[in-house]
């Protein structure tokens, strides 16, 4: 993959990853119960897709890049509240923002910004 296919690449990754993996969680109002906390946390995890489907193009052969491995472990993170029973939102607003600010340091890194 060029350097300018994966800053494409990246910059679809912070617009699914770094906006909509949070939104849902973070538009919810403070009075939110946990199933309505538990909803958003599914609808936000099905951005996820994204990240397997970035993977599935052939992102895999980044697998040594640094930035590569941040992500992977944050989304790995991420990926532990769809099957929470106790639910710490401000966690999994901290765990889904740190999705979004993995993807964006990598996309600076390659970009040499």
């Amino acid at each position: 993959m060029s350097r300018e296919e994966l800053i494409e690449r990246l910059d679809d990754l912070l617009h699914d990853l770094g906006k909509h993996l949070l939104l849902p969680v973070a538009l919810l109002p403070a009075t939110a119960t946990a199933d309505d906390l538990r909803a958003a946390i599914a609808a936000g995890l099905r951005q996820v897709a994204a990240w397997h489907a970035f993977q599935a193009a052939g992102a895999a052969a980044l697998a040594n890049d640094t930035g590569f491995r941040r992500v992977q472990a944050t989304v790995a993170a991420a990926l532990v509240w769809a099957d929470a029973v106790d639910v710490d939102r401000a966690q999994v607003q901290a765990d889904f923002a740190a999705v979004g600010q993995a993807v964006r340091a990598w996309r600076l890194q390659v970009a040499g910004d």
